[in-house]
């Protein structure tokens, strides 16, 4: 190769390489950075998304439509955010846990993860919180077992624990195990699907489409049945 064209190469890829060599690293904190993205669930139809992000240096809930305009945009501050779904195209719905203070004498520990449902309408409604306006229930939320629609109405399935009644129509606490309720995500009216387990155990449920029950799994933990 002839000595000229070596020095116009090496000339050249020095030219090409300087300004990254002299550009900075990085500041340290940015390694640490969480992803900007966590979450999007789509719309029964799929022409509209809701989104969990950073935009900026703030967490926020995003709903676009098909044509990327935005429907919402709310903070979500440090939110511990569990789940995103939706009930039809107007409705989100944000699973979220919190740790609380337990007053109570009825409880064994004095703090606890309490879940909690978010139900946010977008065609202007307010937004409201599965059992928050429930005297019967406490805790919040005990378990999330989908959300089912019929004639037009969406109905969603949860868990709740709940106060038996004691004398002269005060309410007492029994037991910790989640009761099974419909709540209807439109009129937030509350419905008992199926009992509690009777004694030391764990129940779960299938919630077929009509909102009944297809499947219970009831095991008892000091027996192993």
């Amino acid at each position: 190769m002839p000595k000229r064209l070596v020095v116009l190469l090496t000339c050249t890829l020095s030219a090409l390489t300087a300004p990254l060599m002299a550009r900075a690293a990085p500041a340290l904190e940015l390694y640490g950075n969480l992803p900007g993205f966590e979450t999007a669930a789509l719309s029964q139809s799929g022409d509209r998304v809701a989104l969990i992000g950073a935009t900026g240096d703030a967490r926020r809930l995003v709903v676009i439509d098909k044509n990327n305009k935005p429907m919402l945009s709310a903070a979500l501050g440090d939110m511990k955010v569990r789940g995103l779904y939706w009930a039809g195209d107007d409705t989100v719905l944000v699973y979220k846990s919190d740790t609380r203070t337990l007053s109570r004498l009825d409880f064994t520990t004095d703090k606890a993860e309490l879940y909690s449902m978010l139900v946010i309408p977008l065609n202007g409604g307010k937004a409201w919180s599965v059992f928050a306006n429930s005297k019967d229930v406490t805790g919040g939320v005990k378990g999330f077992h989908g959300i089912r629609e019929r004639g037009g109405k969406y109905f969603g399935y949860f868990g709740a624990i709940t106060f038996d009644e004691a004398s002269f129509g005060t309410k007492h606490l029994v037991s910790t195990e989640p009761v099974l309720y419909e709540v209807d995500l439109q009129t937030q009216g509350i419905k008992k699907v199926s009992a509690r387990i009777d004694g030391e155990g764990y129940r779960d449920w299938i919630v077929g489409p009509d909102g009944t029950v297809s499947a219970m799994l009831t095991y008892f933990s000091k027996t192993g049945d």
